[in-house]
């Protein structure tokens, strides 16, 4: 599992690394104005940001962009979760750390966080994404996608089901440092849907959002 820590005072970096005694490779720790240039240039698997308010929208979004697969998780003070999921999440955060916490919980979390990058395929009943090649398929039948279409899709297929905003597809997938807009989001669910055939499996939730249908919903609705 590789592990990158985002921190300034190397607090948080040092109770990741305590977390982990022996870990290869070890917790690796950079800056905040470094991070997005150390995720692009190595696959992590966890990205923890130590006090988060420090990086702007701009950095949020390259830090996003840089690997759209890793998980960045928010290390943040007290338990007022709701108003860090406000402020962040739409910037494509998955998820936040209590700190300071006991080692046991911190290593328990970051694991957890890491069990949803690893692996080399992703399965969503007859949909199966190939991560180490970037590729789809659909009842065994190769579908070709490009960068964006492969990455939007395989955000879908994590969120199981559940609905996931135009927004936070374009804080994953191009990350708020590009000039892209939710009509550029709503073009690319299309062409997917053109690509991965009947019966139709993205669906629109009216006002919020697009989720992947289950099989057995995809074929009582065609």
């Amino acid at each position: 599992m590789r592990i990158l820590v985002v921190d300034e005072d190397d607090e948080a970096g040092s109770l990741v690394a305590s977390a982990f005694p022996g870990e290869q490779p070890a917790p690796t720790v950079v800056g905040h104005n470094a991070a997005a240039e150390s995720l692009a240039a190595a696959p992590y698997d966890v990205v923890v940001v130590a006090q988060p308010d420090r990086l702007t929208t701009g950095m949020w979004g390259a830090l996003r962009a840089a690997d759209p697969q890793a998980q960045l998780l928010a290390a943040v003070r007290g338990d007022d979760f709701t108003l860090h999921a406000e402020r962040w999440t739409g910037l494509g955060v998955d998820g936040y750390l209590s700190m300071p916490c006991d080692s046991r919980e911190l290593r328990a979390r970051i694991r957890a966080a890491a069990r949803r990058t690893t692996g080399h395929l992703l399965h969503h009943d007859e949909l199966v994404l190939h991560r180490a090649r970037r590729e789809a398929s659909r009842a065994g039948r190769t579908v070709s996608l490009n960068d964006k279409e492969y990455a939007l899709l395989e955000v879908l297929v994590r969120a199981n089901g559940t609905v996931v905003t135009a927004d936070e597809l374009r804080a994953r997938c191009w990350g708020l440092t590009q000039n892209a807009t939710t009509g550029v989001v709503r073009n690319t669910i299309m062409k997917l849907r053109r690509k991965l055939g009947e019966p139709q499996l993205i669906n629109t939730v009216a006002g919020i959002g697009y989720r992947l249908r289950r099989a057995v919903d995809s074929h009582a609705a065609s």
